[in-house]
This record gives C-alpha cells, sequence and structure tokens, in this order.
C-alpha cells in the first residue's frame, strides 16, 4: 500500500514538472493560415533598360547627366511584379535618393527606408515617351485614381506605401509566434474603397526583428490610410543581429 502510494506521488510529482517546462517549439500547435493566390502580375520595365542606369531587381546607379540623373534618381530598382494591377498600366521602376538620416530631411516621396542611410522612393513612369517622376502620394492620386477594382487597390497600396505582399505563407515551428491567425495578403471591399492586409519585413536596427501584419485602407479617390503593425512571427536566429 505504501509503495503503491509512493509511485503515485512521483507520477504527480512528474506531471507537475511537465506542466512547468515548455515544450520545445516544434511541439507547440503553430498558428491556423488561410492562403490566397498570388495575381499574376508584371511591370514592364522595358523604356528604362537605355536609360543610363540599367534595371535589375539589386540598385543600379544612375549616370548624372542621364534622363533620370537629372531628375533626382540616384539609383533605380524594379517595382515589384504586384505593381501591374495599377490602371493605366505604365512602364515603371523606382527612383531612388540617398540621404544621411542623422543629418538630411528626407525628401518629398512616396516612402523612405532608412538605417544609417536612407533611400527615398519614388516611381519613375514611362509616358507618352517622357519619363515622369511619381513624388508623393498625391501625385500617386493624380496618375491613377479614381481606384476601382480590388486588383488596383492591392498595386496601390503596395506603391503607396513600400509594405509588401504575403502570399503562401507557411508555419515555421521555430519561429516564436505572436498572432494565432495568419492570412495571406487579400483585399475586402468596404463601403468607401478597400481594406487590404500587407506585411513589413524592413530589418533595421537590432534584433529581435518582428515580422508584422499593417492593415492599409485605401478609398476609391486614392486617399490612403496605415494602421498600426500588428506582430506576427519572430525568428529566434536574428535576435542577435544588428542592421545599420
Amino acid at each position: 500500500m505504501i509503495r503503491n502510494k509512493k509511485i503515485w506521488l512521483a507520477v504527480v510529482f512528474l506531471l507537475s514538472a511537465a506542466c512547468m517546462v515548455q515544450p520545445p517549439a516544434f511541439l507547440t500547435p503553430g498558428p491556423k493560415v488561410t492562403n490566397h493566390p498570388a495575381p499574376a502580375f508584371t511591370v514592364d520595365t522595358s523604356p528604362f533598360q537605355n536609360a543610363g542606369c540599367g534595371v535589375s531587381p539589386d540598385y543600379q546607379p544612375c549616370e548624372a547627366t542621364s534622363a533620370l540623373g537629372e531628375l533626382g534618381c540616384t539609383n533605380i530598382r524594379d517595382t515589384s511584379p504586384l505593381l501591374g494591377g495599377l490602371n493605366p498600366a505604365y512602364p515603371m521602376v523606382y527612383c531612388l535618393s540617398r540621404y544621411q538620416r542623422s543629418a538630411d530631411p528626407p525628401d518629398p516621396a512616396l516612402f523612405h527606408r532608412a538605417c544609417l542611410t536612407g533611400q527615398n522612393y519614388r516611381l519613375a513612369l514611362s509616358k507618352d515617351g517622357q519619363i515622369q517622376l511619381v513624388n508623393d502620394l498625391a501625385e500617386l492620386q493624380a496618375a491613377f485614381a479614381p481606384i476601382e477594382t480590388p486588383d488596383e487597390a492591392l498595386s496601390y497600396s503596395l506603391a503607396a506605401t513600400g509594405l509588401e505582399a504575403q502570399f503562401g505563407y507557411q508555419v515555421d515551428r521555430t519561429f516564436r509566434y505572436q498572432m494565432k491567425q495568419i492570412e495571406d495578403t487579400h483585399v475586402t471591399v468596404t463601403d468607401t474603397g478597400y481594406l487590404v492586409n500587407l506585411y513589413d519585413g524592413y530589418l533595421c536596427g537590432c534584433g529581435p526583428h518582428p515580422y508584422n501584419r499593417v492593415d492599409v485602407t485605401v478609398t476609391r479617390e486614392g486617399q490612403i490610410e496605415i494602421g498600426k503593425r500588428q506582430p506576427v512571427s519572430e525568428d529566434p536566429k536574428m535576435d542577435g543581429l544588428c542592421i545599420d
């Protein structure tokens, strides 16, 4: 009888200890994921291939005497193909110019990317054989509003914010998750326009580096409202990473 009681107490002790120990990440249930198909958009960059800069996914320096250089573009780079839903479907690239975050205020731009050195992001459009810059949201509205379809709303929200779309998300069991339900980018039609769920994975500073969801409201007139960042996940391997 005493022996059975000791065994029972040992089992209770082991179960209690197990409850206090956090299970490995690969044993914990991951978030629920809802996937959506990515639209098959493309963006024409051919008018910029001989413009004195070159075009690639990476930054391409512009000659100061080139048409883009004279417009203030120090570099150009491809946009995401997902900007191909804009109407009219102008050929386009990003026009970048640098500024020192610690010293110079940024120039007018659609959005900025900055650690120690900042980049102003504008759009360069090829329109009627001429290169035209889209410097800010007002000029983006003038070029593309009204926003009449969900496809246009997706592309417009990406162009205006510099955030990214997420498609085909898969759970990584080594990550820390703050969000229990993750949904790929999609567009919801509202009474005043559209709601687009985008994501922000821009790396700057020292870890941890959260991956965030950001909901963006787009009106049919082309106004933008950026919601608060909602933490989705963190990669523990990047906790000690510092990026200037």
